[in-house]
């Protein structure tokens, strides 16, 4: 049988070669840019080289075009029931000729990852996850923890394992010991600046100057900026899809921009494009020129 396992979820994918190779006695595996074009043809001989309960394993063939493509010229000369062959995938071309062959005669998996929208079932899989190896989490932290971290569930597990030595996982657990994203943390900041909180505003910022840069933390202040301008002018109509924005921070962003009025919406476009057009035209010090905008914004609303 040959199996094609493929997708840009690298745990998903982990986990159902793991369950392919639990039925295998003997496992060889490759990595494709060491297989050559005859090693194919070897490989795809079956039976007659190979024994029955001996399955060989490669990985990122696809990286190997031309081996990728003598595969796709073999395939259909051979018996897929003979070939015990599994093929790992992380992002193969559609496109080609071999990957179109696979898909009339393997067994194909494809592993997509989680994207923005399904935080809820990344929250799901992660209790589930915790549950199953006796770690206690509660619903308020793995909401919080997936929120921090994001949606790829490696980056979960290291996480939630990080965590675990501590104890029981609770939502003041996350908050005090798993940094927030940049994108989260920009959001927190502007916020503070609309909501009139100067000291706030000042201690986030020392925080970032540390392991932040700049000119990313200005971008995505310019990028909630639009986001909130788009709840403020657009109300009720207003549409993640429309702005070509993630829907979950453009939700995120709704409180914000509730307590917001036009006029303070001009007030924070015009102080974040004066601050890029300091950081494009002078030598200012960025971390400066953000937080004087910032504290203008915050002094706005006292």
């Amino acid at each position: 049988m040959i199996t094609l396992i493929h997708g840009e979820n690298a745990y998903e994918r982990d986990q159902q070669v793991a369950q392919v190779l639990a039925g295998a006695e003997a496992v060889e595996r490759y990595d494709g840019a060491e297989v050559t074009p005859a090693d194919i043809g070897q490989f795809l001989q079956g039976v007659s080289l190979f024994a029955a309960d001996r399955l060989v394993v490669i990985s990122n063939l696809s990286d190997n075009k031309p081996v990728w493509i003598a595969l796709g010229e073999q395939l259909e000369k051979v018996d897929a029931a003979t070939v015990s062959l599994l093929l790992n995938e992380p992002k193969p071309d559609k496109r080609t000729k071999t990957y179109k062959t696979l898909q009339k005669i393997a067994t194909v998996t494809e592993c997509k990852p989680f994207g923005e929208r399904d935080q809820a079932k990344a929250q799901a899989w992660l209790q589930q996850y915790a549950k199953a190896q006796k770690i206690s989490l509660d619903t308020a932290g793995a909401r919080e923890l997936v929120r921090r971290v994001g949606v790829e569930q490696y980056t979960l597990l290291n996480e939630l394992q990080r965590l675990a030595v501590m104890g029981d996982i609770t939502l003041q657990t996350v908050q005090t010991y798993t940094e927030e994203s940049p994108h989260d943390t920009a959001f927190d900041l502007l916020a503070f600046a609309i909501d009139g909180k100067t000291s706030a505003v000042q201690q986030k910022i020392r925080t970032l100057q540390a392991s932040e840069d700049a000119y990313m933390t200005l971008g995505l202040l310019i990028s909630q900026a639009y986001m909130l301008a788009g709840h403020v002018l657009g109300g009720n109509a207003a549409d993640a899809g429309d702005l070509g924005v993630h829907p979950f921070a453009f939700r995120q962003a709704k409180s914000t921009a509730n307590s917001l009025s036009e006029t303070r919406l001009q007030l924070v476009v015009a102080e974040l494009a004066a601050v890029d057009m300091q950081l494009k035209s002078t030598s200012v010090d960025p971390w400066l020129a953000i937080e004087v905008a910032l504290t203008t914004i915050a002094e706005s609303a006292q």
